[in-house]
């Protein structure tokens, strides 16, 4: 038997990225630091803002180690 609905987390005001992956994701966005850092809070252009989220997946999976599930639940439960 079930023990009722689930209480869905509150939605991070920002995303806390792991030290471990951040120089490889900034890396593989192919932006520079500054831009890196706007688009993971959603400034910046459309394809800068995906680049950088993409960057992050990927090095999440090369890493998964380096990363908690809860970062990927974050990271894919942002609002746009």
């Amino acid at each position: 038997m079930l023990g009722g609905p689930v209480k869905p987390k509150p939605k991070p005001a920002e995303l806390g990225v792991p030290r471990a992956i951040v120089a490889g994701a900034e890396s593989r966005s192919q932006l520079s630091r500054a831009d890196f850092k706007a688009a993971l809070a959603f400034h910046g252009s459309p394809a800068a803002i995906c680049n950088a989220n993409i960057a992050l997946i990927d090095e999440a999976t090369f890493k998964p180690n380096a990363v908690k599930l809860d970062f990927l639940r974050n990271l894919f439960g942002r609002d746009y």
